[in-house]
């Protein structure tokens, strides 16, 4: 019985009536400086990579019973989010194509380039992304940019016309902590008011900070590539796909 009670009273804390907010965007669009953001706003926030995957299990949601924010929601179930709090504001943070891929293989090169010798330490460091990335790297552009692109089309089909979405661009846009401020605002979520003087703008990495230079200069220009014929690919779909509903 404690053990129901339990769960139960941590369920109740969910369904306490608290506005949550989910950033639902992929990571290297500002989901540092949106985290370091809520909390200037005096918000609880979570950034990991956890809650994202804890959102499409059937019981995950005694799983945001700790904070108000959650950042680096990356796949993200949105459907299941709303459903369990409606009154939840989701944030899609994005940035364009081709400073988002850069900015992951910088990430991925951070401790430099397994080498498969000896001794080498990169690939124990290595996250998943950059374990996909040196596993296969055209294979694993390919996937990063589909992925986004299919999970990106499907929340905004899901939110088009809801007052509780907001598509941010954190990295490219100055005036992002003001069109944040105000949308939480209009969904009266509970926040300090005054905006901080500074927009955060961490967690970024110089092109200079990569050991390898002439591997890096190869793998942006791969992803140049990567991006042009999928792009290409795209025109071509379009194209059929107008030809096939015409005739």
């Amino acid at each position: 019985m404690f053990g129901l009670d339990k769960v139960l009273g941590r369920l109740a804390r969910v369904d306490a009536g608290e506005a949550k907010i989910f950033c639902i965007g992929f990571n290297k669009t500002g989901t540092t400086s949106l985290h370091t953001f809520f909390g200037r706003l005096g918000l609880s926030s979570v950034h990991d990579i956890v809650w994202p995957i804890e959102s499409h299990r059937s019981e995950g949601r005694e799983h945001f019973v700790e904070a108000t924010c959650y950042t680096d929601g990356e796949n993200a179930s949105f459907q299941n989010l709303e459903m369990w709090f409606p009154k939840a504001v989701f944030i899609l943070n994005t940035r364009d194509e081709k400073r988002w891929l850069r900015s992951r293989i910088k990430h991925a090169m951070r401790f430099g380039v397994p080498t498969g010798e000896p001794g080498c330490t990169v690939l124990a460091q290595l996250g998943q992304m950059g374990h996909e990335f040196f596993a296969c790297p055209e294979m694993a552009l390919v996937s990063w940019v589909a992925q986004r692109r299919v999970y990106e089309a499907a929340a905004r089909q899901h939110f088009s016309g809801k007052p509780n979405f907001l598509e941010l661009r954190v990295t490219e846009d100055p005036d992002w902590p003001a069109k944040l401020e105000s949308f939480l605002t209009a969904n009266h979520v509970p926040h300090r008011s005054k905006l901080p003087k500074d927009a955060p703008d961490t967690n970024k990495r110089a092109s200079s900070e990569v050991p390898d230079q002439q591997e890096l200069a190869e793998y942006l220009a791969l992803a140049d590539e990567v991006l042009r014929r999928i792009d290409a690919l795209g025109a071509g779909t379009r194209g059929a796909t107008r030809e096939y509903c015409m005739a």
